[in-house]
């Protein structure tokens, strides 16, 4: 009697079990809390952002630029990094010279877009801001085209950490480009691009820093590889 009925309880228990996974699709019910979720955060980044707060100014800028939980919208994402510019938010300024470089969102001006990077590198030691100001100087757009200043701004933005400037400091040298030729430096700013292979090609595909060593390293004398080899042991521990 107590085996039958420990059975009976048995099989009550297994086929709860299985009726509730044969009518709860627990997908379904994680899709519906992500979308909850995710129109929670827009709204209340938008509530911020209306509040004036210059960080969710800059996020909702993002969201309409990429499209992120709301509909692509260039002209609302120029508004709100504009926003948060005026508001003093470095990456913000990075962002408005963007879209004043790109044209997206707002009429093209690369004199503007240089103002902005001019501010953020400038004012706030911003690294991308920097690197892109001396990008403007490398082509001439929207300021004198001037190899020094263009070697000064990346200079900035690569001893600030900028992968891509890192690179285009190697190139620099390299190449005599706003410096005097020095392969010694353009071998230790590729090695330093290199700690962190990914990022300067995410910059620009042709920042490959495996191929610019390989490259380099077939123009130097030997003495000038040795002690290349010398400076980026002792620097780049």
């Amino acid at each position: 009697m107590i085996r039958l009925l420990f059975l009976t309880i048995t099989c009550f228990i297994i086929s709860g079990v299985t009726l509730w996974w044969a009518f709860d699709d627990p997908s379904a019910d994680n899709a519906e809390f992500h979308n909850e979720t995710q129109a929670q955060v827009v709204a209340r980044i938008k509530a911020e952002a209306e509040a004036g707060d210059r960080e969710a100014l800059f996020a909702l800028g993002e969201y309409y630029r990429d499209g992120t939980w709301v509909s692509v919208d260039k002209r609302k994402a120029f508004k709100m990094f504009f926003k948060s510019a005026q508001k003093s938010y470095a990456p913000a300024m990075v962002a408005a010279g963007k879209a004043y470089e790109s044209g997206e969102g707002v009429k093209r001006s690369f004199a503007k877009a240089a103002e902005w990077y001019l501010l953020a590198g400038r004012s706030f030691n911003s690294a991308e801001g920097q690197f892109l100001l001396g990008q403007m100087y490398f082509s001439g757009k929207g300021v004198p085209h001037d190899y020094d200043k263009a070697y000064q701004w990346h200079s900035k933005a690569a001893r600030n950490g900028h992968p891509g400037a890192q690179y285009l400091m190697g190139a620099m040298y390299e190449s005599g480009w706003g410096v005097p030729l020095d392969l010694i430096k353009a071998y230790y700013w590729y090695q330093k691009a290199l700690k962190n292979k990914v990022k300067p090609e995410a910059v620009d595909k042709r920042y490959n820093p495996t191929e610019a060593i390989a490259r380099l390293s077939g123009k130097m004398k030997k003495h000038e590889l040795e002690k290349a080899q010398e400076l980026v042991a002792r620097r780049l521990k």
